[in-house]
């Protein structure tokens, strides 16, 4: 353990708070969706799949193999619409700093609200 903080540098502590930030803001996304429920279950059996390989269990780790093997696949179908999701919010213009469109929009947003009501 020593060994390691010994090695510990400025870049590993830049790296991890990035990956932590980018790990909250996907968690920011999936809130309120049953995307998190999804992603435990997934989460679930990679983990049963391991310890059906370290316990030997043939039939078992066969099925979860096999599973595993077509992952990515079905985790673009499974999730298609969060992927969606998180790369219209990568898109958005506050991202890019371009805040006068989305302020300009809010506006014209009130302004057709009051005409309505009116």
């Amino acid at each position: 353990m020593t060994e390691v903080i010994k090695t510990f540098s400025l870049i590993d502590l830049i790296d991890i708070l990035i990956i932590s930030y980018l790990t909250y803001r996907l968690l920011l996304l999936f809130k309120g969706s049953k995307t998190i429920y999804m992603f435990f279950g997934v989460i679930f059996l990679l983990v049963a799949s391991f310890f059906s390989n370290m316990l030997k269990l043939t039939t078992t780790s066969w099925l979860l193999d096999s599973f595993t093997s077509y992952l990515f696949l079905i985790l673009i179908i499974v999730f298609q619409p969060e992927f969606r999701r998180v790369l219209a919010a990568l898109g958005e213009p506050r991202i890019r700093g371009n805040n006068k469109s989305t302020e300009m929009a809010s506006y014209l947003d009130e302004i057709i609200k009051a005409v309505i009501v009116l």
